[in-house]
């Protein structure tokens, strides 16, 4: 469960992790994510919260996938939010949770 706050808190963030170590993701399926993972990734993650549907991501390159299922959209303190369930695979470990996104300033950030 940590590991997918940490996840989504990349996710929300620019790319420019990709150089860093990322010895503490060991076991679990982002750990594996390739830079054209977390591009394709962060794609149906910003689609699944501005449009308000479901949508998968998948790398035939790697075969890692994910799908992002967004809940409706709710105000909260004046910010447009959503829940969203995450579910990622790679090098067949699954990991799954649900966080909460608003958009602030224009993106969408965990909260």
């Amino acid at each position: 469960m940590k590991n997918l706050i940490i996840l989504i808190a990349l996710l929300s963030s620019s790319f420019s992790a990709y150089s860093s170590n990322f010895s503490f993701f060991s076991n679990t399926p982002i750990s594996y994510f390739t830079k054209e993972d977390w591009k394709l990734s962060k794609e149906a993650q910003n689609a699944a919260l501005n449009q308000g549907i479901k949508v998968s991501w998948n790398n035939p390159r790697t075969g890692n996938h994910g799908v992002f299922s967004p809940s409706h959209m709710v105000s909260s303190n004046g910010a447009d939010c959503r829940n969203l369930k995450i579910m990622n695979a790679a090098n067949r470990m699954h990991e799954d949770a649900i966080y909460r996104f608003c958009k602030l300033e224009n993106e969408w950030k965990i909260v």
